[in-house]
């Protein structure tokens, strides 16, 4: 049975914040001591609902081909991915390292929406198989926004500026 991370609040004890996020199968309870609860009893925990969002990130290998016919060469990356119900928003940070050569500047590649269906907007892809939908996937692609998405990373130096653009583009185009 697949795991997925669960958020329980304590009302035993009424202290603020007494919350326990686990990763746990479907079925599991909890029964766990409060923190605050200097007996340690067992606690009575109610699980939150929450609108639980992956976040996946991985390093994209660089290559450098251009040495064969028609081949080339990619710095390493970045990945990026927020993914619910089978669907996602992904963007590539270019480190701008490139194998065996001189090196770029970093930047921001595309913005990339994933769904194992067409959504109203219209999407201009499709691929066989997508580790987001767990098969077939239309896809979206904005260069543009994944630029200027790059861009204000590297000027705040901080992550959370990725997840909240990923999250207000999946609530935007794929949420109904």
């Amino acid at each position: 049975m697949e795991e997925k991370l669960k958020k329980f609040t304590c009302t035993s004890c009424g202290e603020e914040p007494c919350v326990l996020e686990v990763r746990v199968r479907e079925d599991t309870d909890i029964q766990a001591g409060c923190p605050f609860d200097e007996d340690n009893n067992v606690a009575h925990w109610v699980e939150e609902e929450t609108e639980e969002f992956e976040k996946m990130i991985k390093i994209v290998d660089g290559y450098d081909h251009t040495d064969q016919p028609n081949k080339g060469r990619a710095p390493i990356g970045i990945y990026f991915a927020l993914v619910k119900d089978n669907k996602a928003v992904s963007w590539i940070f270019s480190t701008g390292i490139y194998p065996h050569i001189s090196n770029s500047e970093p930047t921001g590649f595309e913005i990339v929406i994933h769904s194992p269906e067409p959504y109203e907007h219209g999407l201009g892809g499709f691929a066989e198989e997508c580790e987001h939908t767990g098969g077939e996937c239309f896809v979206d692609v904005s260069a543009t926004s994944g630029e200027k998405l790059g861009e204000k990373f590297m000027r705040t130096g901080k992550a959370e500026v990725i997840w909240d653009e990923l999250e207000e583009w999946y609530r935007s185009r794929l949420e109904e």
